[in-house]
């Protein structure tokens, strides 16, 4: 099993501009291993938010949810990328199937 690909539904064109805050829906696309962009087998979505995100929630709202979640420092493609390959062999319980 592979990541064939992963979006951001809330940045469809380009990241946010505070790699340090920021929260959006994302789209994992999940093939075997001869798969690719346009060839994947099933699609997951998680929330991916930065700590400083969950940070400002707790202190406005006094608590955090959200479904599927995965938190990192910077909401940047590479360390999402590597949270996202991290939890690969869990992804079907983790992450919420479309």
């Amino acid at each position: 099993m592979k990541i064939s690909s992963f979006y951001y539904i809330d940045y469809p064109d380009s990241l946010p501009t505070d790699p340090l805050f920021a929260s959006s829906e994302v789209y994992v696309e999940v093939s075997g291993t001869d798969g690719d962009i346009n060839n994947f087998d099933l699609t997951y979505a998680f929330t991916v938010c930065t700590i400083e995100f969950v940070r400002r929630s707790l202190s406005i709202e006094h608590f955090f949810s959200a479904r599927s979640v995965v938190v990192v420092d910077r909401f940047d493609d590479h360390t999402i990328k590597n949270a996202l390959e991290a939890i690969l062999p869990k992804i079907n319980t983790l992450g919420l199937l479309k």
